[in-house]
């Protein structure tokens, strides 16, 4: 009895031990596919004061002038084609 308890018990060290090396190998993959979030979070994180000091003006802004913010977001997606296909014609 106590034979077949240690080879289960040596088994399941083994599976075990197994298990965190899989963890270890998929925290790895994890980390280098999230590094560049990591990255851009930490760049949010930096500036985030001023985040919210421009919203705060922005908002300001669009509370004095109404048909001002509207116009930018119509306009803003053409604005933001042309920089990239000047950026990518540049290149």
């Amino acid at each position: 009895m106590n034979e077949s308890l240690a080879e289960r018990k040596a088994r399941l060290t083994l599976r075990i031990q197994q298990q965190r090396l899989d963890l270890l190998s998929a925290e790895r993959e994890w980390l280098s596919a999230m590094a560049p979030v990591d990255a851009g979070w930490g760049y949010l994180a930096r500036y985030k004061w001023v985040a919210i000091a421009g919203s705060g003006i922005l908002a300001t802004w669009q509370l004095r002038h109404p048909g001002r913010l509207i116009r930018l977001l119509r306009r803003g997606p053409l604005v933001w084609s042309a920089w990239r296909l000047v950026r990518n014609i540049r290149r």
